[in-house]
């Protein structure tokens, strides 16, 4: 090996060298599995938050309405400010009957806080399109029956089916 000038600290630095770049290849795939840990640790407490405020916190505020409906309604709005309205999933209902559990078929179906507003169809559905996320008050009318109004929550990627009973109006009285 002498002939083409490697000499034995060359083979050694050359060894060296190799073991680093290895230790270094090494390194970077336990920081990319960290990383991976990483990410998922914080998705699971990303969801765990989700959940508790969807399942602890909005539900204890909401038993504060009746006494303070004013704290409420602001602990919503801050809620809805909070998420921005970029991802939008469909909100669907049922309209039914209370009393017969029947499908009601046509009216109409409005939300009080915006102006979107859907008709029932004549199988008793209706759908909105392009629903925003947040606490909202579904309006729900049909001449046969007591407008009904019903408070919604939503959340972003969420999609909501519901079902919604109407109470059928009083017969008038004969005179």
């Amino acid at each position: 090996m002498a002939n083409y000038s490697i000499t034995a600290e060359f083979i050694t630095a050359y060894k060296k060298r190799i073991d680093d770049i290895e230790d270094k290849n090494a390194d970077k795939i336990r920081i990319k599995e960290q990383n991976k840990l990483n990410k998922k640790e914080f998705e699971d407490l990303i969801r765990t938050t989700d959940i508790f405020l969807k399942e602890k916190l909005d539900w204890s505020i909401e038993s504060y309405r009746v006494s303070h409906p004013d704290m409420v309604n602001a602990y919503f709005s801050a809620r809805k400010l909070q998420k921005v309205n970029t991802s939008h999933i469909d909100v669907r209902g049922f309209i039914v009957d209370k009393e017969t559990g029947s499908a009601i078929s046509y009216g109409e179906v409005s939300v009080v806080e915006n102006d979107m507003q859907t008709k029932i169809t004549k199988n008793g559905y209706f759908s909105f399109k392009n629903f925003p996320d947040g606490e909202f008050t579904l309006k729900v009318e049909n001449i046969n029956y007591e407008t009904t109004m019903i408070t919604i929550r939503r959340y972003s990627n969420q999609y909501l089916n519901i079902k919604v009973e109407m109470q059928p109006q009083p017969l008038p009285h004969p005179a």
